[in-house]
């Protein structure tokens, strides 16, 4: 029986996503000076539509009665499915000589795969798993009062996963199979801050500063799938275009709150607190 369920999950493994992706932006284009430093603290959740491809190769033989000719003949059939998952992470942006910034993410992550075809079969994880990243960023052009700041910003994430539980329409089976990513990402990002003066009362005037923010960006995702009792596993890689909108309120002179999301190939969401320049 253990057999017979191991086989079952090598042949659902067949049906991995090419997109299971997540990488936010989390921050401005905002430049700061050599020896800054800023802090954030995010939750992201996304949901996306993957497509997923199954194929093989089938040997045909086709006689004349005395000599046998062979053929190979390559099948693929594409499903669709759905992918889910939730981030929580700690993310330190730096200028330490003065040129590029540096960054570096760490926090846990969980991911649920949906696999679509005569039924619908999910993977899920019980603990999830651990994410880390780093990255460089390059200050294209500073903020200033009347122009905004671009920057490009170029990283790479891996992150890893027991998954422990198959879903289908025959019930629920424990499995032990190893989710494994690695992302880059290169982006565009462009903001400006603006001061929007309030008023409490009659003698209490206050500004509320709001730096919007958006870009474009390019995901690159490789991803492998591995049993653990057979070691037999399956990968694949893709790349996707994003586009990404998000505004940071300023709470005090070192705090911030902001928000932000993606959309086209993948729908996030991200909100965080920032301490820092």
């Amino acid at each position: 029986m253990k057999r017979i369920i191991v086989l079952y999950l090598l042949v659902l493994s067949a049906f991995l996503p090419e997109k299971c992706h997540s990488f936010e932006t989390a921050d401005t284009a905002k430049q700061f000076e050599k020896g800054q430093y800023r802090f954030l603290f995010f939750y992201s959740g996304y949901h996306k539509k993957p497509a997923f491809r199954i194929g093989s190769n089938e040997e045909i033989i086709v006689s004349d009665g005395s000599r046998n000719f062979r053929y190979s003949s390559f099948t693929e059939q594409t499903f669709t499915g759905n992918a889910y998952g939730e981030e929580t992470c700690l993310k330190v942006i730096t200028n330490p000589f003065g040129g590029l910034y540096w960054w570096l993410k760490a926090g846990t992550r969980d991911c649920s795969l949906e696999m679509i075809s005569t039924e619908k079969q999910l993977f899920e994880s019980s603990s999830g798993g651990m994410t880390g990243g780093f990255g460089v960023r390059y200050q294209v052009s500073p903020e200033t009062i009347v122009t905004p700041g671009v920057s490009v910003d170029m990283g790479i994430t891996v992150f890893g996963c027991k998954l422990d539980k198959l879903h289908d329409g025959a019930g629920v089976f424990v499995i032990d199979n190893r989710l494994e990513e690695a992302e880059t990402q290169f982006s565009v990002t462009t903001s400006r801050m603006y001061s929007i003066p309030f008023t409490l009362n009659t003698t209490s005037k206050r500004e509320l500063r709001v730096e919007p923010y958006g870009g474009a960006k390019v995901i690159g995702n490789y991803i492998r799938m591995t049993d653990n009792i057979s070691l037999a596993g399956i990968a694949g890689s893709n790349y996707d275009f994003s586009l990404f909108a998000g505004s940071k309120i300023r709470l005090s002179e070192f705090e911030s709150a902001f928000i932000e999301i993606s959309v086209l190939s993948e729908q996030m969401f991200t909100l965080g607190l920032s301490w820092g320049y």
